[in-house]
This record gives C-alpha cells, structure tokens and sequence, in this order.
C-alpha cells in the first residue's frame, strides 16, 4: 500500500527533473532536440501522393506482362535503429491510400519519427522517399 501512495504522489517537477537528468547523462548537456517517448503512440498512415513509378523498366515488368507496371510502395517508420510499424503494400499505384493504424509501445529518446515510403520489389526493395517528423510536433 505504501508504494502505491509513494507513486502516486510523482510530481510534474519531478518528472521534469528526471528526464533533464536522463537527458543530460545521455548526451553531456540537456536539449531541446531530443525527448523522451513513453507509452503507446498511435499513429495512422492515410496515404501517399505523386510517387516516382520505379517499377516501368523492372525485372517484375520483364517477367510479368501487363499493361500497367507501377511503384508497390509501403510505409515503415522509424524511431533511430526499432521499426515501429511497417504498412501493407499496394500494388501498381503512385498514389496510393493506406489507411492504416497502429499503436506502438515505446520507451526512446528521439529527435523524431522518420518515415520512409518504398517500393516492394522481387530482388530488393527500393526507396521512393523519406520524411522526418520532429518529436516536438508529435500531438
């Protein structure tokens, strides 16, 4: 019961404290490009526009013949080196909509969240672009 109470009574300032302790410990000064992520971020990936088509003169286009042969792409993001999520392809599209949602546990200190949008291939997968979303716009 006791340690029940004694949690329960974190303070704002002590968690501010902490964390600038946390910060300073990892990276020599406190910073406001870094934060901590604590607890399940929900994120919802709804669609991508104007895509490079990377597929037109691929091996799947010498392979296959169809009349259209278009970009697959799929979104993953980023927190440093941990996927935290990866979206289902959409074949032959450039604008492609996903609508799909995810809810992440995490526990990092981050700059941010980088998305990259890719193009599912038979040999290798290629990239077709990336965004970077700083921590301190996440809502």
């Amino acid at each position: 019961m006791e340690l029940a109470t004694s949690a329960k009574s974190l303070t704002k300032d002590t968690a501010d404290f902490a964390k600038s302790a946390v910060m300073t410990k990892l990276f020599k000064a406190p910073t406001s490009e870094f934060a901590i992520l604590w607890g399940l971020l929900h994120i919802k990936i709804v669609r991508c526009k104007n895509l490079r088509n990377l597929d037109k003169l691929g091996l799947k286009s010498l392979i296959v013949k169809r009349k259209k042969d278009l970009s697959d792409p799929y979104v993953t993001a980023w927190l440093e080196d941990y996927r935290l999520l990866k979206t289902r392809f959409v074949d032959d599209d450039l604008d492609p909509v996903f609508d799909e949602e995810f809810y992440c546990p995490v526990a990092h200190v981050t700059e941010g969240i980088k998305f990259k949008v890719k193009d599912k291939d038979v040999v290798k997968d290629e990239s077709l672009g990336t965004y970077f979303l700083p921590v301190q716009e996440l809502i």
